[in-house]
């Protein structure tokens, strides 16, 4: 269950889009479109935030494995956004998996 609402429903999503992380040139904007990924999905959301000029994204994903129950997702230019000393190679990353 989740706390964001479908406007196509009117139901709570169902997917496996657990977090919705942007990076945009407003905050506005970027609650916007961190929001309209968390209704959207993975795949959806990522293609959405690839073609947004300016804007970069990191999404986490469910996954059935129970040794590693959260994958990491993110756009092209994330990397260069990304802290360092994540403990993850941010180049070698799982983007478009």
């Amino acid at each position: 269950m989740s706390h964001a609402i479908d406007p196509r429903t009117g139901y709570p999503v169902e997917h496996t889009l657990a977090s919705a992380t942007v990076v945009a040139p407003t905050c506005a904007v970027a609650d916007a479109l961190a929001t309209a990924a968390l209704v959207l999905g993975p795949d959806e959301g990522l293609a959405l935030l690839e073609r947004s000029e300016g804007v970069e994204g990191y999404l986490l994903v469910r996954t059935d494995d129970p040794s590693e129950p959260l994958a990491a997702r993110w756009t092209a230019g994330m990397p260069e956004r990304l802290l360092d000393g994540l403990g993850m190679d941010a180049r070698a990353g799982a983007r478009g998996r």
